[in-house]
């Protein structure tokens, strides 16, 4: 119960020991990721794991229930892999802190002589020191690092935000001077084809001016828009004039912006 195992936490804790008591079903995989996360966030690490949780059946093999089996699996075996699989990334960078510890204590006693514990007590402390400096180093670099990444994402950003507004420009300037040419007429619904469409950058809010020679015959609107050909009628006061829009006839197209 959570009473016993506060009391043996207590008693610990009483002898001069570190401890904290916390309940943990060890074939839950959420129970064990709890106890790690206390664990790290009381000791700040871990030294080492002991799977000795376990479960006995007391029972004669005709009178144990599948529960009691599935008790008995997830006490003694899923409970070992699972604390075992969540432990031990933290134990490993231990193990990968205590290299460092080793290669620096022999680069400082090579002969491994020792004039003093004191004297390994201080050299330690300034190996740990120098490997925690070390550690913030690179925790500052790693800083630089993504805030520089940042920075350049956003420079891509706003080089492709000025390619794409160079590319609709280019588009407009292209628009300006684009002629094309009346391919059908329709006399009945007013309607005219041109030989141009979004493939040669036409937009909805282009304006077209028919023309034949010098002469202006009519204004015309976009109706719909196709790969290679727009649809339009006369715009209001100055469609299909008295000299009638004729497949021939020359379409300027006159971007409104």
């Amino acid at each position: 119960t959570q009473k016993e195992i506060d009391h043996t936490a207590g008693v610990i804790q009483e002898q001069g020991g570190r401890a904290f008591a916390i309940r943990c079903d060890v074939g839950k995989e959420e129970d064990v990721a709890r106890v790690l996360e206390a664990t790290l966030k009381f000791f700040g690490r871990v030294d080492f794991l002991i799977n000795n949780a376990g479960y006995y059946v007391q029972k004669p093999l005709l009178e144990t229930s599948l529960e009691d089996f599935d008790q008995l699996v997830n006490a003694n075996l899923r409970g070992a892999f699972l604390c075992s699989k969540a432990v031990l990334p933290e134990l490993k960078k231990v193990e990968i802190e205590q290299k460092e510890i080793d290669l620096a204590i022999k680069k400082v006693f090579p002969d491994n002589q020792f004039k003093s514990p004191e004297e390994l007590e201080m050299t330690l402390t300034m190996l740990k020191d120098a490997l925690t400096e070390e550690q913030n180093t690179k925790a500052e670099l790693n800083a630089q690092l993504t805030s520089a990444s940042q920075a350049k994402q956003v420079q891509v950003a706003k080089v492709k935000e000025e390619e794409k507004f160079q590319f609709e420009r280019a588009q407009k300037l292209s628009l300006n001077s684009l002629i094309a040419t009346v391919i059908a007429v329709n006399g009945d619904w007013g309607f005219v084809m041109v030989n141009a469409g979004r493939a040669h950058g036409v937009t909805a809010d282009a304006s077209l001016l028919v023309k034949r020679g010098e002469q202006r015959v009519a204004r015309l609107r976009i109706v719909n828009i196709e790969e290679t050909m727009v649809v339009a009628d006369g715009v209001d006061g100055s469609a299909l004039s008295s000299l009638k829009v004729q497949p021939g006839d020359k379409v300027i197209f006159e971007n409104t912006h």
